[in-house]
């Protein structure tokens, strides 16, 4: 999927999704007591923008970068 940042607003809401997700750029694996498997698949959320759940984000981005993310 491509993403169109072409409007400061737009841009602006895309770095503050960044820094809320990775709490201010310093963690990238959610912790252990935020893991949940009823509501996420049995998948945490891992990334600049927290990859969570199998179906909605770990295949889709499997199949879109091409690297096996759902066996790591």
């Amino acid at each position: 999927m491509k993403m169109n940042f072409d409007t400061p607003m737009k841009q602006a809401a895309f770095l503050a999704q960044l820094g809320h997700e990775s709490k201010g750029l310093s963690d990238f694996i959610e912790d252990e007591g935020e893991k949940n498997p009823n509501l996420h698949g049995g998948y945490y959320g891992r990334g600049a923008i927290q990859l969570t759940r199998r179906d909605w984000n770990y295949e889709p981005a499997t199949m879109y970068f091409g690297i096996p993310l759902l066996d790591n």
